[in-house]
C-alpha cells in the first residue's frame, strides 16, 4: 500500500518490455542475439495492449509477445552400413544470419542491423539430437547451418521453407546428417 501506484488525471497508456535494460537511448532499445548463452536474457518481450486506463480501472493486464523468433533443429543422424552414427557433442552455428538491431518501443517495430551478420552458435542438448536458437526476424536465405562433430564439420544450407523468420514464431526444422 505504501508504494500504490498514483495515475495521474485523464487516461494513460502502458507500455512494457523484457529484459529490462537501463540503456534505452530515443525510445530504442539495443538488440543483439550473438550470445547465446542465457536465452533469458536476449528473448525480448513487449506489451502496448494497455491503453486509455484510467484511475478507476482495478487492474492493468499487459499481454506480452515475442518479438524475436526461435529456430530448433531435429537433428537425425543419417544411418551408416555398422549401425547408426551417434549426433552426441555435436555442436551447430548459424552462419550469415543478422544478430543485431534496435527495437523502438514507441511504435513496436523492429530495425534489424543489415551489416550484422555473424555465427551465432546454436545450444544443443546433450544427445545432440536438438538444437536452438533464438534469432532476429529476417530473411534466411542465405543462412547456413555448420555442423561440427568429431572433429568433422560440414555446412548445409536450410530448407526454402524456413526461408523468412518472422516475429514470435518458432520454427522447427528436422535435418540428417
Amino acid at each position: 500500500a505504501d508504494q500504490a501506484l498514483v495515475y495521474p488525471e485523464g487516461a494513460v497508456d502502458f507500455v512494457a518490455y523484457y529484459p529490462h535494460t537501463a540503456s534505452v537511448t530515443e525510445n530504442k532499445v539495443a538488440v543483439d542475439v550473438k550470445n547465446q548463452s542465457k536465452p533469458e536474457a536476449i528473448d525480448l518481450l513487449y506489451s502496448n495492449n494497455a491503453t486509455n486506463v484510467t484511475a478507476s480501472a482495478n487492474a492493468v493486464n499487459l499481454g506480452f509477445k515475442h518479438q524475436l523468433a526461435t529456430v530448433r533443429l531435429n537433428i537425425k543422424a543419417q544411418r551408416q552400413r555398422r549401425g547408426s552414427a551417434s549426433p552426441s557433442g555435436l555442436t551447430a552455428t548459424l552462419t550469415g544470419s543478422k544478430t543485431a538491431g534496435s527495437f523502438n518501443l514507441a511504435d513496436g517495430s523492429l530495425a534489424v542491423t543489415d551489416a550484422s551478420a555473424a555465427d551465432i552458435a546454436f545450444t544443443v542438448n546433450a544427445a545432440g539430437t536438438q538444437a536452438e536458437a533464438i534469432v532476429l526476424p529476417q530473411n534466411a536465405a542465405n543462412v547456413k547451418v555448420k555442423f561440427t562433430l568429431n572433429g568433422k564439420t560440414v555446412e548445409q544450407a536450410l530448407p526454402a521453407a524456413s526461408a523468412t523468420w518472422a516475429a514470435g514464431n518458432p520454427y522447427a526444422i528436422d535435418l540428417t546428417l
